[in-house]
């Protein structure tokens, strides 16, 4: 998102930026507003601050979860899809061989191959379907047609059904684990978190506590590092919080060598 690569630095950077909007807001409060009226509606201050620290904390758990839910839903889908990608190919080789055949298992390892050399990268920079890896199956279902042709006794008929339903399944999951990619707008998350950050600190600036200043500067410190933290954290886990979606091709990769080893 923004910031630097340490989360360290980031904590440090966002917890001074929030510090000094609370202490400047409570120098303002203090400037224009006389100690007595301050101290006159310190209960009212103090309850309106808990009340808009505990809305902003809602909110800010809501959006943080629910982007976080969907991210691993969509990376779930991509191990699902694997797992039927894999029993496509085991099914593939129990059918007798042929040209045809031979041409289905070529274009699905095109395939498999496409998923993790185009389409995956892609995802980590936020986008959607690659073309190429969309031609690819293409062709690999065309091929599938063509095979079809050649499927004649019951049992052929049956692990082709198998492999067509698998086949299906591993498409859907595809488009699941690309549409999470589409629909991951990370701008409602950000203005969420730090707008309702600035407003909790700007609002604290109100609460008088009487002439203890260093204890309202400790404090202010306290609450500034909390929502850094949670800034910082969610910058450092940026593949869902940045509407990207970093999945590990390792799986892709050991199904890869699978079929590259088997006959």
């Amino acid at each position: 998102m923004f910031l630097t690569q340490s989360l360290f630095f980031n904590i440090v950077i966002l917890t001074a930026g929030l510090a000094l909007v609370g202490w400047l807001s409570h120098f303002a409060a203090h400037r224009f507003i006389s100690l007595s009226a301050l101290e006159r509606h310190y209960s009212v201050s103090a309850v309106m601050f808990q009340v808009l620290g505990s809305i902003a904390g809602i909110m800010q758990a809501f959006v943080v979860v629910g982007f976080w839910n969907s991210y691993q839903d969509t990376v779930n889908s991509a191990h699902q899809e694997v797992e039927n990608l894999t029993v496509t190919y085991r099914n593939l080789i129990l059918l007798p061989e042929s040209p045809a055949r031979a041409q289905v298992i070529d274009r699905y390892k095109q395939y498999v191959v496409s998923i993790m050399a185009d389409e995956l990268p892609g995802h980590g920079l936020g986008k959607g379907p690659n073309t190429a890896t969309q031609t690819t199956m293409d062709q690999f279902w065309e091929s599938l047609r063509e095979l079809a042709t050649e499927i004649q006794s019951p049992g052929q008929q049956a692990v082709f059904q198998i492999i067509l339903t698998d086949a299906n399944a591993a498409a859907k999951l595809r488009q699941h684990r690309v549409n999470g990619i589409n629909s991951a707008d990370s701008n409602l998350l950000w203005v969420v978190l730090i707008a309702s950050s600035l407003l909790v600190m700007a609002a604290m600036g109100t609460v008088n506590i009487g002439r203890r200043e260093k204890l309202y500067y400790v404090l202010t410190l306290s609450l500034a590092f909390m929502f850094s933290m949670m800034i910082a954290v969610a910058n450092d886990y940026s593949t869902p919080y940045e509407g990207t979606i970093t999945i590990s091709d390792n799986a892709y990769g050991v199904l890869v060598n699978y079929f590259g080893g088997a006959h």
